[in-house]
């Protein structure tokens, strides 16, 4: 019985995740910018080159973004942002520190 209790307890706070998360009052934590853009971008079912063109963003600049290659400046982070419907700021930084970040857009 105590195993049926850890997992409710476990699934409660991962649905209370969800519902901050769906409320953009925070980033999800542990994610990489890029692949929570890359997440976001498939929640709406955009591929990489429509993103392009609807944000004016290079393909090949989404790409590097999305496989931690590169960080974008912020423009094109709030470009980006605008059309999956996330808040820019949670592309702006990795918490961990290890995405390099460069001026390629």
């Amino acid at each position: 019985m105590s195993d049926l209790v850890e997992i409710a307890v476990e699934l409660e706070g991962l649905a209370q995740k969800l519902r901050t998360m769906e409320l953009g009052e925070e980033r999800p934590g542990g994610v990489l910018p890029g692949h929570l853009l890359a997440r976001a971008r498939n929640q709406a079912n955009l591929s990489q080159s429509k993103l392009s063109e609807l944000s004016g963003v290079s393909t090949n600049a989404i790409i590097k973004f999305e496989t931690g290659k590169t960080v974008p400046r912020e423009r094109t982070l709030m470009a980006l942002a605008e059309h999956v419907d996330i808040p820019w700021q949670w592309l702006k930084e990795d918490e961990h520190g290890d995405v390099p970040v460069t001026d390629e857009e």
